[in-house]
């Protein structure tokens, strides 16, 4: 009884959002060819059912237990589709409030016509056309960023001067990757495309800052080969961001959200990563040392947990003229 409420309302919040976008799609249709019409309500509601249908078998079944390409494809396509029309809704609403200021001013104003509106395309009909060619600019763009560029890596580089730094570092190459989200990927030759690129770049140093899953431990274990292939002189240092510690899944006690945890960290071991959980590690000899200083997840909202002790990731490191934080917020 708990799912069925919250299953109640977002199905709801869907359809309702289904259907007022589609008054868009009508009033622009209205004078189409009838097959067209069909075909154009068919698709568009298809695609409403399957997503009613996915939501509907993730609130009584495990997320985990369908194939991942379809967890990623119907996740994806539930922001790409609904987004979209949030954007034309938008305008839906701004037609509506018209036609409702207009009626409330025809109330008070007896024996007002349209006669004198000019004619030509009517303001429904202007809005919704704009509201879809908006709406139409965005999905396109979520859909070229999924196909054509999700995996278009970059490389920024920053200089980046410190005060008393020692001389030893002066020149020393810090390559930082971050949220690489395995959950996400169906395959792993776009990380090791990343890997490639990030190998490429002589580090003598690497930093992950977190969000290597979005659940669940497991996700990453398909891809641990791939990422055992970044190198660096002084190796590769890590941090937990919010997603790693497993907080958005419904686990069936906490002794299996424990054991996920310590899976996770079993797995920056064998990726040969130093994972730091409010711990420091030294770079360097005797005073050209600096300190690799480590928190877990830090937020300054309450809606995301917070775990990080900075006071006790620290301690000790005070002989150190320079610390370099790695932090996940």
């Amino acid at each position: 009884m708990s799912r069925i409420v919250p299953l109640l309302i977002i199905s709801g919040i869907l359809l309702v959002i289904d259907f007022y976008a589609f008054q868009a799609i009508r009033t622009v249709m209205a004078q189409s060819d009838q097959m067209w019409k069909r075909t154009i309500s068919i698709a568009y509601w298809a695609i409403t059912a399957i997503t009613l249908a996915s939501i509907i078998y993730f609130f009584f079944f495990d997320f985990y237990s369908v194939p991942k390409w379809f967890r990623v494809y119907v996740i994806s396509s539930l922001f790409v589709f609904y987004v979209p029309k949030l954007i034309l809704n938008v305008f839906l609403l701004l037609d509506d409030s018209i036609r409702l200021g207009k009626w409330t001013v025809s109330l008070f104003t007896p024996g007002q016509s349209d006669a004198g509106r000019s004619a030509g395309i009517s303001r429904s009909q202007f809005l919704a056309q704009t509201g879809l060619l908006v709406g139409g600019f965005f999905l396109f763009q979520f859909i070229y960023g999924m196909v054509r560029t999700a995996f278009n890596y970059q490389v920024r580089r920053v200089i980046i001067p410190i005060h008393n730094l020692p001389d030893a570092f002066n020149g020393f190459r810090i390559v930082q990757i971050s949220d690489i989200h395995t959950g996400s990927f169906t395959s792993d030759s776009p990380l090791r495309e990343a890997v490639k690129l990030v190998n490429e770049q002589n580090p003598d140093a690497i930093f992950f800052t977190g969000d290597l899953v979005n659940n669940r431990s497991d996700e990453a274990l398909d891809y641990v080969d791939a990422l055992k292939e970044l190198k660096a002189r002084h190796g590769v240092f890590s941090i937990f961001g919010n997603h790693d510690y497993g907080d958005y899944y419904t686990w069936k006690s906490p002794e299996e959200k424990t054991k996920n945890l310590q899976m996770l960290e079993e797995i920056h071991a064998n990726l040969g990563w130093k994972l730091l959980r409010n711990q420091y590690a030294w770079l360097g000899e005797g005073e050209d040392r600096i300190a690799i200083v480590g928190v877990d997840n830090w937020s300054a909202v309450g809606r995301f947990p917070q775990y990080g002790d900075l006071k006790k990731a620290t301690e000790g490191t005070e002989a150190a003229k320079t610390k370099l934080l790695l932090s996940h917020d």
